[in-house]
């Protein structure tokens, strides 16, 4: 027998074997799974259906710190505003003004940011461009106002659109995100904790951070029920720029426009089925809950409810913000919450 007639041979035996793999009769060899596809094949994450989006649902809660006279948190939407900022586009944001008007810097940021964002030249074909220019613009409208002199806003944002969702932020409030039940932090932290936002400030002539003095809070990393819950006690010391201030990238705060900016950290993330919600907070929660306990938490007062509702939404907030102040936050406190049913 010639080679030829050899390589005819095993080719046959191959394609037999083949042949008896398409009709499912598995041979009694142990070793058929290693050598040969079986034909069945691994099961595929769920792909996001523009044409069938999850139902939404978003409900927030706030609370005024304890030692202010005024809450100077908001958010968006509120009143009669709907988070619907464009046919299927939506809009959240959690705004935490500072200062003797802070207030007032917040409110004009929740009114007014997510129209300059999608009126933006640039909204149809870059929206992370046209993110970077709403915050600008915002800043810019607020410049020459009195109270945002001496006063200010941090910005967290959240944007829908039918294929992918857009976070960004200046300041200290965040964005965290529940993808197949595990925590993971979207937003960028513009303080002195951020290396890159020291080395910006303190590159500027007379720029510099100081310490404030040592704040006692409980700190809750780990949350399973009321009964299961890991709380660590800290000391909380905040360096301050020249002093003062916490956040390095803000709205207003215009006596420190040399060192703070008004430009966003802005990420952009593929729409898919595998995202459970998303909590936007101000710092007051932040300072005293982790992310991967909060949303341990959400996920725990979800439980043996087969019907999400806007009301158990609400519900989870407030009882989530109250867990804040209950733990040592003195702070203004806003949660929101973004589920997908």
């Amino acid at each position: 027998m010639n080679r030829s007639h050899k390589n005819i041979i095993i080719l046959l035996f191959v394609f037999t074997l083949t042949s008896i793999q398409t009709t499912n009769i598995m041979p009694c060899c142990p070793c058929w799974p290693k050598l040969f596809h079986t034909g069945k094949v691994a099961p595929q994450p769920r792909r996001y259906n523009p044409q069938n989006p999850r139902q939404l649902i978003h409900a927030t809660y706030a609370i005024r710190g304890q030692k202010k006279t005024i809450l100077q948190d908001t958010h968006y939407p509120y009143g009669r505003y709907s988070s619907n900022i464009r046919p299927g586009f939506s809009f959240f944001g959690v705004y935490d003004g500072h200062g003797g008007k802070g207030e007032k810097v917040a409110n004009y940021v929740a009114t007014h940011l997510h129209q300059n964002i999608i009126t933006n030249e640039y909204f149809d074909n870059d929206i992370v461009q046209a993110i970077t220019n709403g915050f600008d613009k915002t800043n810019d409208q607020i410049y020459f106002e009195r109270y945002a002199q001496s006063s200010g806003s941090t910005a967290v944002i959240l944007l829908i659109t039918p294929t992918h969702f857009y976070v960004a932020n200046v300041g200290d409030s965040h964005i965290v995100r529940s993808k197949n039940r595990k925590a993971s932090r979207l937003s960028v932290e513009h303080t002195a904790n951020n290396w890159r936002e020291r080395q910006r400030v303190t590159n500027v002539p007379e720029g510099y951070f100081s310490y404030s003095s040592y704040h006692p809070i409980q700190r809750l990393t780990q949350y399973r029920s009321d009964q299961n819950k890991t709380i660590k006690p800290s000391n909380m010391r905040i360096r301050r720029l020249l002093g003062n201030l916490v956040p390095t990238r803000v709205f207003g705060d215009i006596e420190y426009s040399p060192w703070i900016s008004p430009i966003p950290a802005v990420k952009r993330i593929a729409r898919d089925n595998t995202i459970d919600f998303f909590i936007l907070a101000s710092d007051g929660l932040w300072d005293v809950v982790t992310d991967k306990a909060a949303v341990q938490f959400v996920h725990a007062h979800l439980q043996g409810h087969q019907e999400v509702t806007e009301t158990l939404m609400f519900e989870i907030a407030k009882k989530l913000v109250n867990l804040a102040r209950s733990l040592g936050s003195d702070d203004d406190i806003t949660a929101t919450i973004v589920f997908f049913k």
